[in-house]
């Protein structure tokens, strides 16, 4: 066999590991959104904007958590919670600073 398509064939193992890295990077979890403030546990809980009446954040912690899976980011907007330290074990958890 010629080098060349070895080298060929090298590179195309080496695309290939590529290409798995990026789709699991692009299927990683999704992202939940809670705000203590303008939420509402009726909403979605896809966005960190209120879009709808049923589209934006989730007011409570205990609601959020009903969404969140394996690999998925719950982001907690600014305000103040009032319910106890909640971990799923499935989920990261971020609480985003308190704007200046």
């Amino acid at each position: 066999m010629s080098k060349e398509i070895k080298t060929a064939r090298n590179g195309g193992y080496k695309l290939a590991a590529l290409l798995a890295l990026a789709a699991a990077f692009a299927a990683s979890g999704d992202e939940w959104y809670v705000d203590p403030v303008n939420g509402l546990d009726t909403r979605d809980g896809t966005t960190s904007n209120v879009v709808s009446a049923t589209v934006g954040p989730r007011k409570t912690l205990e609601y959020a958590m009903k969404l969140v899976g394996a690999g998925d980011t719950l982001w907690l907007l600014p305000g103040e919670y009032n319910e106890g330290s909640m971990n799923s074990g499935r989920a990261r958890i971020v609480r985003r600073e308190e704007q200046r």
